[in-house]
């Protein structure tokens, strides 16, 4: 069935340095409707861009200068920007190299657009936008569309059907005053999950240097790694409890975690020997807060430990 958009609806932003590129995307997007594109060349004009004009759809190559656009993906889709979390994104790659096609993945990017394409092709993936767009998937690791074909055993990840805002523009579906509320309430189920799976990587992180800590690991480097990963999540933690408007304290622990997470980071920088008795105290408050199974995030020193740096939150099941 043929369908009619009203892509002048829409508004676009297209960020490539590349100009045979960019020309080639200016025209499509053109010749299909699109009339509100913005257009950036560098990662910083994409950032500064993208927060002034909020886009319904983002088109960007992931090697543009000033940096790789995937780290700005990846912030999109945790809520940590002023663009919202569920914007569809579309990837440029110049190749169609397993590393450069992994990192678009897991930037959390809806399709990926590999130059050189066939015509026709830019099409077929906003049409798939529109109709098919797939869940978000929220881990600890990773926000964006589910890349699974079925399910694996076991907990699963949280699950959001974003609002799609897309479609909603491009068949005149909704008014903007009921995208504007959907989007509002997807956003706030974003941060509850994200903030119980970052919640599930600090437990299971206090348990792995607790278990090291037992074996006499104390100065292991694997040590280091875990406390600035811990470091860097429940500071995460903390300010999507504050998106979330967490009532339950959680969000302070995590503060908190974050706090003594850098302080034992510091003293082990400086050859001392730091003290791990309030974190752990902390993950267990966390542990009690979210309802988490520790069983299965916790390092067991008996056992010879759990492998640093795994990511436990799809173990967790959503609330």
């Amino acid at each position: 069935m043929a369908h009619t958009y009203f892509f002048n609806n829409v508004t676009a932003i297209v960020a490539d340095s590349r100009k045979p590129r960019l020309q080639v995307l200016r025209s499509s997007l053109y010749y299909m409707g699109f009339r509100d594109t913005e257009w950036a060349e560098t990662v910083q004009d994409l950032e500064e861009t993208a927060e002034r004009v909020k886009p319904d759809i983002i088109i960007a190559a992931l090697d543009l200068p000033g940096g790789d656009a995937s780290g700005y993906f990846r912030r999109i889709r945790t809520g940590m920007s002023r663009v919202d979390p569920f914007t569809p994104i579309i990837a440029v790659l110049s190749e169609a190299a397993p590393d450069t096609v992994r990192r678009g993945v897991d930037s959390g990017a809806d399709d990926l657009l590999i130059h050189p394409w066939s015509e026709g092709y830019l099409d077929q993936r906003l049409h798939n936008l529109i109709h098919a767009r797939k869940p978000f998937v929220v881990t600890s690791d990773y926000v964006g569309p589910e890349r699974r074909a079925a399910p694996r055993p076991g907990h699963q990840a949280p699950i959001i059907t974003p609002v799609n805002v897309l479609e909603a523009k491009a068949l005149k579906r909704k008014d903007a005053d009921a995208v504007a509320g959907d989007q509002q309430a997807c956003r706030r189920a974003l941060s509850a999950h994200r903030m119980r799976a970052l919640a599930g990587l600090i437990v299971g992180l206090i348990g792995d240097i607790n278990g090291r800590y037992a074996r006499g690991m104390v100065m292991d480097d694997a040590n280091a790694r875990d406390l600035a990963r811990l470091t860097r999540a429940a500071e995460e933690g903390h300010l999507q409890g504050r998106l979330v408007g967490d009532t339950t304290g959680a969000k302070d622990m995590m503060a908190d975690v974050a706090r003594h997470a850098r302080l034992c980071r510091d003293a082990q920088e400086f050859g001392r020997i730091a003290s791990i008795a309030e974190l752990d105290a902390l993950g267990g408050r966390l542990a009690e807060a979210f309802d988490l199974d520790t069983a299965l995030l916790l390092d067991n020193p008996t056992a010879g430990g759990a492998a640093a740096g795994t990511d436990r939150a799809p173990r967790i099941a959503a609330e």
